[in-house]
């Protein structure tokens, strides 16, 4: 390993990424399955004053709508397929 870190560095990070697929793949089609219900949790929360106050200051302070981001995710690998 040392000897491929000296000379070859975006390798072991490769090797990483590799290992991770399995794994990467299981979170995102469990990311893809549960968007259906994240978006019915939403809708039953914004009705929250308390819940709109906190995502309208995350808005601000971030620049990004609650909406978009859950979204984020999907739309990444829309774009790449």
């Amino acid at each position: 390993l040392k000897k491929r870190l000296k000379k070859d560095l975006t390798r072991p990070f490769a090797d990483v990424f590799l290992h991770m697929v399995p794994m990467l793949r299981q979170l995102y089609t469990q990311y893809c399955e549960n968007y259906e219900r994240a978006l019915s949790a939403y809708d039953r929360c914004k009705s929250s004053k308390a819940f709109v106050s906190f995502l309208g200051a995350r808005q601000e302070r971030t620049g990004r709508d609650f909406l978009s981001c859950l979204y984020l995710p999907i739309g990444r690998i829309i774009a790449y397929d």
